[in-house]
């Protein structure tokens, strides 16, 4: 594998992370549903797997659909493991306001830090996200912000 072929991985991987933040964000469930193999498993950072995308779609509907949410992702690092396996691990600072989705939204809406460790496969559809594992790092209290 030349440089630029696993350089080419490593972009296709990072696209799948933003793809899922912004299709989250904006209510895109196709969007969402096309990060994911169609045999994807989604260990929530909240708990519960999910899997396939019957299950996610499932999912990704029931969520309700007037909330502001915004995934800030930093932190990512993609391995490539061969031409046709990566993983990657990457930081989500999630940022919710539960109103009636009017913008702006209150400042003060920082909802956790997650991490997330993904597994990329190529697929004949292209590179998906085939497992991903997310891990709450830091909640938000229920502590007013100006008590602190």
């Amino acid at each position: 594998m030349t440089d630029l072929d696993r350089l080419l991985i490593e972009q296709a991987c990072r696209r799948l992370v933003t793809a899922y933040c912004l299709a989250a964000d904006h209510n895109d469930c196709d969007g969402f549903l096309g990060v994911f193999s169609k045999d994807a498993r989604w260990v929530r950072p909240t708990g519960g797997t999910i899997e396939g995308h019957t299950a996610l779609r499932a999912f990704f509907l029931s969520r309700p659909q007037h909330a502001t949410v915004r995934h800030v992702v930093t932190n990512d690092f993609i391995e490539v493991i061969d031409p046709d396996n990566a993983r990657g691990i990457s930081y989500a600072t999630v940022y919710r306001h539960s109103g009636d989705g009017a913008l702006p939204g209150p400042a003060e809406a920082l909802q956790s830090l997650i991490e997330y460790r993904d597994e990329y496969c190529r697929t004949p559809d292209g590179w998906r996200i085939c497992s991903r594992h997310g891990t709450t790092v830091l909640r938000r209290t229920q502590t007013p912000a100006s008590s602190i």
